[in-house]
C-alpha cells in the first residue's frame, strides 16, 4: 500500500488551527479565494472598531452610570475558518443598545470553526442561545436536535446581513413591543391644562394610526411603561373622531390617567375582539 505524500508552497504566512484548505484548478482561483477571505475578516474588524467607537461616544456623550439594567442575547458562532470567527466575534461583541434603564448587548458563549453539531445544539439549548452558522452547514442530525430543543440556527454569508439583523433583534429586546396587535406610535408635543377635565396630551401620530378603542401604553424613555390603560377621549382641533392617520396630530385623553409629559411616547395596540376592527 502506498502512501500519498502532498506539499503546499508559495505560503505568505503560517495559518491558524481550524483553517480550512480549498482545492481550486488553478492560481488564478486561488488568488481570487484567498482575497475573498482577506475581505471578509478585514472588513467584519472595520464594523468592530466603528460600534465600538460609537458605543464609547454615546456613552460619552449622555452621561449615563454603570447602574442600568443589563440584558444579554445569549448567541454560539458556527464560521468556516478561525479568522471569520475571530472577526464576527469582535464584531458582534461590540453591538450594543443602551438608554437611560438598560443596556442590551449580545453575549457569546462559545465560537469554533466548522458545521453545526448536536454538541453545539447541546450547548445552546442549555444557555437557551441562537447559532449563528456563518458560512457552514448543519448535519442532520444537528438539525434534527434543534428542532426537538427549540434552538434557533441561523444561516448567514453576509456579515452585513448579520449585523444589522442582529441589531434588530437587540433593539427589540431593549424595548420590548407591546401585547396584541400594534396599531400605532403617537408622541406627545405639548400638554394643556383644561381646568377640571384634567390634561390633555396634544399628540402627533408618528406611526400607524391610533383609534379611539386602543388600548395604549405610556413610555418615558425606551423601556420605563408609567401606564397602560383605555383611551376616553380623541378629539382632532374640538371634533370627537374615531381614528387619526400617520402624520396628523390630537388631542387625547386616558382614562383614570393624566400625568403626561411633553415627550412621552404613546403605543397603541389592540387584543382581542378590537383586532377585527
Amino acid at each position: 500500500m502506498t502512501s500519498l505524500l502532498t506539499q503546499i508552497i508559495g505560503m505568505n504566512g503560517v495559518p491558524n488551527a481550524g483553517d480550512q484548505i480549498a482545492v481550486v484548478f488553478d492560481e488564478a482561483a486561488a488568488k481570487e479565494t484567498a482575497e475573498s477571505r482577506k475581505r471578509l475578516v478585514k472588513q467584519a474588524v472595520g464594523l468592530a472598531s466603528s460600534a465600538t467607537i460609537m458605543s464609547n461616544a454615546v456613552g460619552f456623550a449622555d452621561g449615563l452610570s454603570d447602574n442600568r439594567e443589563v440584558i444579554k442575547i445569549p448567541l454560539l458562532i458556527k464560521s468556516d475558518v478561525l479568522g471569520s470567527a475571530e472577526a464576527l466575534r469582535n464584531s458582534i461583541e461590540a453591538l450594543q443598545i443602551s438608554d437611560e434603564a438598560a443596556i442590551c448587548k449580545a453575549d457569546i458563549i462559545y465560537s469554533n470553526v466548522g458545521d453545526v453539531t448536536s454538541s453545539d445544539v447541546s450547548i445552546a439549548a442549555a444557555a437557551k442561545a441562537k447559532i449563528i452558522a456563518f458560512n457552514v452547514a448543519s448535519g442532520y442530525n444537528a438539525m434534527e436536535d434543534a428542532r426537538a430543543s427549540n434552538v434557533e440556527i441561523g444561516y448567514y454569508n453576509v456579515i452585513y446581513e448579520l449585523i444589522e439583523e442582529l441589531k434588530e433583534q437587540i433593539q427589540v429586546a431593549l424595548a420590548p413591543p407591546p401585547p396584541g396587535t400594534f396599531l400605532g406610535r403617537l408622541t406627545i408635543k405639548k400638554v394643556f391644562k383644561l381646568g377640571k377635565a384634567g390634561k390633555i396630551a396634544g399628540c402627533e401620530v408618528t406611526e400607524g394610526i391610533v383609534r379611539v378603542d386602543s388600548k395604549v401604553r405610556v413610555l418615558r424613555g425606551k423601556r420605563n411603561v408609567i401606564y397602560t390603560g383605555s383611551i376616553s377621549s380623541l378629539k382632532v382641533v374640538k371634533d370627537d373622531v374615531r381614528e387619526v392617520p400617520l402624520g396628523s396630530e390630537c388631542g387625547l385623553s386616558l382614562v383614570d390617567y393624566s400625568d403626561f409629559e411633553d415627550g412621552d411616547i404613546l403605543e397603541c395596540f389592540s387584543i382581542g375582539n378590537n383586532d377585527e376592527g
